[in-house]
């Protein structure tokens, strides 16, 4: 094996024994938790995107906009509440009474 091979292989080594120490760690002891992990960061409040904080993650407008289809929400309005995750995964909390369609909640008419 080739002295770059091994280095290479040390180096990538050192990496995930870091990673496992810093999750034992954060797994282990709560305060350490709180040191190495990052909190949520909320990227949308009653209904109104966060631009500093989509900037700050570098995410646009229609990485926004997919993220929130996935959860099946198709206008901004009905987000009470959104926060990108440490992890990369969004959590969404509707406003109460939102709706797919766009609704105030209440049930549809019936026809005379």
């Amino acid at each position: 094996m080739s002295s770059s091979a091994r280095r290479s292989f040390g180096r990538s080594g050192t990496i995930i024994g870091w990673s496992y120490g810093l999750n034992w760690l954060s797994f282990r002891f709560p305060r350490f938790r709180r040191f190495a992990l990052a909190p949520p960061i909320r990227i949308i409040k009653d209904g109104v995107k966060q631009d500093a904080a989509l900037r700050g993650e570098l995410i646009s407008d229609e990485e926004l906009r997919a993220m929130l289809h996935e959860h099946e929400v198709e206008d901004i309005a009905q987000v009470r509440r959104a926060w990108l995750e440490p992890d990369g995964q969004l959590t969404v909390l509707r406003r109460r009474g939102a709706r797919d369609d766009g609704g105030t909640g209440s049930p549809p008419r019936r026809g005379l």
